[in-house]
């Protein structure tokens, strides 16, 4: 007597993932590289910012900005002091998008920063940060801004203003930004 013998084999198949659409990520870099005499001192200044948002679905966004910042007096060429600061904020909220204005409503989820001060001669110091905003509301108008070395190309960017300072974030490129004189360009 022949038994029959059944195997059965399961196969699972699985279709490939379906990849899901990056979430648009809006960038920009600021730079400021100053140098102002005044009477009897002279006032160099150089700051350099990075500000990163994205936009995930279901109107949900997330920053960060991150920032040094360096002012430096000199008296003489024997004394000076110099200032710096260092900080990353990040921060958590909504954004939406109507016709040609976007509006992000933020939270600072976390904050480092550390300020220190230093003058010829002296050991340095360690002073307090400046307070964050805990919450902030960006408005944005979308505009185009003239691409310095090339002003017939236009940078497509989002112009957000709140009671921080302003970010100019491009939206499909990073655009930096450089002052004091102000000129646009691809980061």
């Amino acid at each position: 007597m022949r038994q029959a013998m059944a195997t059965a084999v399961l196969v699972l198949v699985s279709s490939p993932a379906v990849a899901q659409p990056k979430p648009p990520t809006l960038a920009s870099d600021y730079v400021l590289d100053e140098t102002i005499p005044i009477y009897d001192r002279t006032e160099k200044k150089h700051e350099h910012e990075k500000v990163r948002v994205t936009l995930h679905s279901a109107g949900k966004v997330a920053a960060t900005e991150t920032s040094t910042q360096t002012e430096q007096t000199v008296y003489s060429d024997e004394l000076s002091t110099t200032e710096t600061w260092q900080w990353a904020n990040t921060w958590q909220g909504t954004w939406k998008q109507t016709g040609t204005a976007l509006t992000l409503d933020l939270k600072l989820t976390g904050r480092t920063c550390t300020h220190t001060r230093k003058t010829t001669g002296m050991d340095g110091e360690t002073l307090p940060c400046r307070p964050a905003s805990k919450e902030v509301r960006f408005q944005c108008e979308s505009i185009q801004l003239p691409r310095t070395s090339n002003p017939r190309e236009q940078l497509d960017v989002w112009d957000c203003r709140s009671t921080l300072p302003q970010w100019i974030l491009g939206k499909t490129t990073c655009v930096k930004r450089v002052a004091p004189r102000v000129a646009y360009e691809p980061c």
